[in-house]
């Protein structure tokens, strides 16, 4: 479910936020190489909020800054009890039934500018923090044959920043005579 909303103040600020409330169940039965059975069940439930406030600044500029919840749940290949192949890299990957799901706290802030009509230069930052990422390890001692070992497992945290830029201009006019 979602629940969320918008306000307009002095026609220059908008401010729009809501939660959403998410359910998910992950179910692996399976079994491992000496017939020992493996049975995960991850369940669960999440709010996840976000908040978005912008500033427009005349006609055609805004200032933007955001904040969001999101997750990422383990993939089934990487929760699986079960060795495979990647011919790629010559590496040998191995599923982990103890994964949990990563939860990751999103922070933005952009200005933008829109010269014509679909058309738009922005330049933003943005800030990452992860909870229980997901991440490949290496197995040491494993492997045979020129092969390496990996196995997914949860760090205890991550973080992700940087900038971003984005020009999109119209072609209109300029081929024509």
């Amino acid at each position: 479910g979602y629940l969320g909303g918008t306000a307009v103040y002095a026609r220059r600020w908008t401010i729009s936020g809501g939660a959403r409330m998410e359910y998910n169940r992950q179910v692996l039965n399976s079994a491992r190489y000496s017939g020992r059975t493996v049975s995960v069940d991850n369940t669960v439930v999440a709010v996840l909020p976000s908040a978005n406030v912008s500033l427009a600044i005349g006609e055609k500029q805004q200032v933007r800054l955001a904040y969001s919840n999101t997750l990422n749940r383990p993939e089934f290949r990487e929760l699986a009890p079960f060795s495979y192949y990647d011919f790629t890299y010559n590496n040998v990957l191995a599923g982990n039934d103890s994964l949990k799901t990563a939860y990751i706290h999103n922070v933005e802030a952009r200005w933008e500018l829109y010269p014509a009509l679909n058309e738009i230069i922005s330049f933003g930052v943005f800030y990452k923090r992860f909870e229980n990422p997901i991440e490949t390890y290496f197995v040491p001692g494993g492997g045979g044959g020129g092969t390496r070992n990996f196995t997914f497992g949860n760090a205890v945290g991550a973080t992700s920043l940087g900038a971003e830029m984005e020009v999109r201009r119209s072609l209109k006019g300029w081929f024509e005579s």
